[in-house]
């Protein structure tokens, strides 16, 4: 037994340093650069995911959607000077956005951010504004329902299942991972 696991130690060590356990060698013995990292996979959330957001502390940070962003969809979210709110009670803050703009991301722009946790009379919220919410006619550039949240060991929210409600096209609920 400790003869074979001192073989495999062996061979994996060769393996190693000759470079086949992270190239592809061709038959003429010409080793190829290894294959590119994948991108991270979307992953899926919806009602029920996670915990239900009653509150936003521990909210301030960048978010990246993994996987492929819908073009016109949220691509990534830092959230930055939330005013931090009682259970409850809406908070609001600073934000920059960015969305998917075909093959690229669009550049990002500010906006303001109103959170707004789960209570009796309505689903948890996150809404973002050109220009504020304190003008007659916010510019709205996304009403989101936020399904669930994930907590780390610390208290920051890790990631958000959102779902966007001001669009017309399908969408479906996805994550936001804190990067």
């Amino acid at each position: 037994m400790l003869v074979l696991l001192v073989g495999a130690l062996g061979l994996i060590a060769c393996a190693e340093k000759s470079g086949e356990g992270d190239a592809d060698t061709s038959e003429d013995g010409v080793h190829s650069a290894p294959a590119p990292a994948a991108a991270p996979a979307a992953e899926t959330c919806g009602l029920g995911w996670g915990e239900d957001p009653t509150s936003f502390s521990g909210v301030e940070g960048t978010y990246g959607r993994a996987g492929t962003t819908p073009s016109g969809q949220m691509k990534t979210l830092t959230l930055t000077n939330v005013v931090k709110a009682a259970a409850h009670i809406s908070s609001e803050g600073d934000a920059k956005l960015t969305e998917e703009c075909g093959s690229t991301a669009c550049a990002a722009i500010d906006v303001r951010a109103s959170l707004l946790p789960s209570n009796a009379a309505m689903n948890p919220m996150l809404m973002l504004s050109a220009n504020g919410f304190t003008q007659p006619r916010p510019d709205v550039r996304g009403a989101y329902n936020v399904l669930g949240l994930e907590r780390a060991a610390s208290g920051e929210i890790a990631k958000l299942c959102l779902y966007r409600l001001d669009t017309q096209q399908p969408t479906e609920p996805f994550v936001m991972r804190r990067q």
